[in-house]
């Protein structure tokens, strides 16, 4: 191609098919500033804190949310050992 020979559609479509290589850098780069963000203000509101005085490991601490979920926010995968519908340990809170 010859300097300034580009249209807009082309351009288009180079956008189109260069997006995917964008999201696939941008992702993990995401995930780890918003869990380094997380840890953040639960350390800036000592929630860390309460949590470890309520017997919660760091390991469940850092499955976020005590399970993976679906997209209607259902709890699809469970940690063993907890209960069934209430999203508590088995062994009790704090």
């Amino acid at each position: 191609m010859f300097k300034g020979d580009a249209t807009w559609g082309m351009m288009g479509r180079y956008f189109v098919f260069a997006t995917p290589q964008y999201v696939y850098y941008i992702i993990p780069l995401a995930v780890l500033v918003a869990a380094l963000v997380t840890i953040s203000v639960l350390t800036k509101n000592n929630e860390l804190i309460v949590m470890k005085a309520c017997g919660i490991s760091l390991y469940r601490i850092a499955l976020a949310d005590g399970g993976v979920r679906d997209r209607r926010g259902r709890v699809a995968v469970r940690p063993r050992g907890e209960r069934s519908g209430t999203g508590e340990p088995a062994g009790g809170g704090c």
